[in-house]
């Protein structure tokens, strides 16, 4: 289960940092193959940044249903995937603008800095997975309480 879990964190942060960061080139790329339709560019940019919050809103609360050793609800992993996934996004964009506007850390550490930075972002992202996991719990555990 642990596998299934890790490969589709895999594919969801390659699938949501490709339409992301390369989105522009992707659909203009798509663009010409599609035939100069305005209506195809104009929907391509909703949908480069709709596509992967709604891919990792479904990854998120699969991993929230499965994951823990407790039976939940799709329902209840809704409040923890929604915050995971806005949360990722915004903490990876407010990330990246850090790093371009006030880290040159191969300046400072060399050429182990894009190491030092991937590791920071990779820890920044499991922090966020963790707090909509504590958020589904907490929900869960306020229900239960209000039942006894």
């Amino acid at each position: 289960m642990a596998i299934i879990f890790t490969i589709g964190l895999a594919l969801v942060i390659i699938l949501a940092l490709v339409l992301l960061v390369l989105g522009r080139q992707l659909g203009q790329a798509l663009f010409i193959y599609a035939g100069d339709s305005v209506l195809f560019m104009k929907s391509w940019h909703f949908y480069r940044f709709a596509l992967p919050l709604l891919v990792m809103l479904v990854v998120f609360a699969f991993f929230y249903r499965y994951a823990p050793n407790k039976e939940i609800s799709f329902r209840e992993t809704i409040p923890g995937a929604v915050f995971s996934s806005l949360g990722w996004v915004i903490t990876s964009w407010a990330f990246s603008f850090y790093i371009n506007q006030f880290g040159n850390f191969t300046r400072t550490y060399g050429s182990i800095g894009g190491i030092i930075i991937l590791l920071l972002w990779l820890y920044l992202s499991s922090m966020v997975i963790l707090i909509g996991g504590e958020i589904n719990a907490a929900l869960s555990f306020n229900r239960k309480s209000r039942k006894t």
